[in-house]
């Protein structure tokens, strides 16, 4: 176990909040990564990425650990 696990460790055991919210947060960061990375090995702008799913840019931008896809129109549902 790595330091950073040893310190996760340690504040899952003093914050009931922070236990509970934090793989939910992480899972959110990594899928938000892994998006990024995609795009930007693809040279698209997320300009370029909202017209191509005829949608909005703050439909996916984000910042890390903060990251909820919401689709903008009524009824339309994302496919995860």
């Amino acid at each position: 176990m790595d330091d950073l696990d040893k310190y996760i460790d340690r504040r899952k055991k003093r914050s009931r909040k922070f236990a509970s919210t934090f793989e939910l947060g992480y899972h959110e960061f990594k899928i938000g990564a892994i998006l990024k990375r995609a795009r930007e090995d693809s040279g698209l702008t997320q300009d370029e990425v909202a017209l191509r799913l005829k949608t909005k840019k703050r439909l996916f931008s984000f910042n890390y650990g903060n990251f909820c896809p919401k689709s903008d129109r009524p009824g339309h549902q994302l496919k995860t």
